[in-house]
């Protein structure tokens, strides 16, 4: 006998929806182009994505700067605010570091869509954040604009939503 699947409309459909309201301004990736980015440029945005993660996750604060366009944004809502250029990236590094919290983030679901000069990357994010033996979970997503100068690409805009903030 198959195992049993939901029926829709069940409890389990019921809390998936409630649990939705959290997504603000969902926006839809364009298909229609992700043809148009290379496996180069797809491979390059993957390992610059991680970048980030294990920039952070190992305090490798000077490796940032590369990651990221002179007129950058980092957009954190709430949870760590909005940081433009050059000088809010060193303050939300600085911010960071200044913390001594230990983190590790994982992404998964990748996808991206551009063409070679320009992308859009969404990702959901699980990260672990605390201190040793006392690490919490939380989970969202990032929303990347990105954009490929001189052969490299670097991340413009970056869009964290925290959906599950750590407990």
């Amino acid at each position: 006998m198959p195992p049993s699947r939901p029926k829709l409309g069940g409890p389990s459909l019921r809390f998936q929806a409630a649990s939705l309201a959290w997504q603000l301004e969902p926006r839809a990736l364009d298909h229609a182009v992700m043809s148009q980015l290379s496996a180069d440029d797809r491979q390059a945005i993957g390992e610059l994505l991680a970048a980030y993660c294990y920039a952070i996750d190992l305090g490798r604060w000077e490796t940032l700067p590369g990651l990221f366009t002179d007129d950058c944004r980092l957009d954190f809502g709430e949870t760590m605010g909005v940081h433009e250029g050059r000088a809010g990236l060193r303050a939300f590094t600085d911010s960071l570091r200044a913390t001594g919290i230990r983190m590790r983030h994982y992404l998964a679901n990748v996808v991206v869509s551009g063409d070679g000069e320009r992308a859009r990357a969404e990702s959901y994010v699980l990260a672990f954040v605390g201190e040793p033996g006392g690490l919490r979970q939380t989970t969202g997503r990032y929303e990347d604009e990105l954009v490929k100068r001189d052969g490299r690409w670097a991340i413009r805009v970056r869009r964290a939503v925290i959906e599950l903030p750590p407990t």
